[in-house]
């Protein structure tokens, strides 16, 4: 027996068992074995694995997490809102000449100065119309807004949709 002939007779246990029952370990091993013979995975293998992330992806997470955003697909989304509502602040501040927003002043500004609210609802005003963003008022823009700039501050990752080249999708 080759080793080809021996790499579609075990792959073809594992096809068969997924194909019976969807008996995920049968998929893991042939995604494994391909792994550690080096070869390519299986036509069948890679589109089982596909629908299997994309099944988790869209799947509710537990106790408490239903409704929209109860899945990984559904807090992406929303991520991604937020995500385009803090680009939209950047733009507009880039508008105005402003590298960090003014400060929250009270009382009445100065005569031709940019408010901070106007910033948060021009950009709110901007995307209206965009069913990604689900803009709504200037304070769901600034919450946005501080949420990511929050993030990114931490250095988490969560909101880099600025290197995606799939999503949305």
């Amino acid at each position: 027996m080759t080793p080809t002939e021996y790499y579609e007779q075990e792959l073809g246990q594992r096809r068969a068992r997924w194909e019976e029952d969807m008996f995920l370990p049968s998929l893991f091993e042939a995604v494994q074995l391909c792994q550690v013979w080096q070869i390519t995975l299986p036509e069948w293998a890679a589109l089982a694995t596909l629908n299997v992330i994309v099944g988790a992806y869209n799947e509710s997470t537990g106790v408490g997490t239903e409704g929209a955003h109860g899945s990984a697909g559904g807090r992406t989304r929303m991520d991604y809102a937020h995500w385009l509502r803090w680009k939209s602040v950047g733009f507009v501040m880039r508008r105005h000449g402003l590298t960090e927003l003014p400060d929250a002043k009270r009382g009445r500004p100065k005569a031709g100065e940019t408010t901070r609210q106007a910033i948060f609802e021009e950009a709110a005003d901007r995307l209206m119309g965009n069913q990604m963003a689900k803009p709504g008022r200037a304070e769901t823009v600034e919450e946005s807004f501080a949420l990511v700039e929050d993030s990114l501050s931490r250095g988490e990752q969560r909101f880099r949709f600025d290197t995606m080249h799939t999503f949305p999708g």
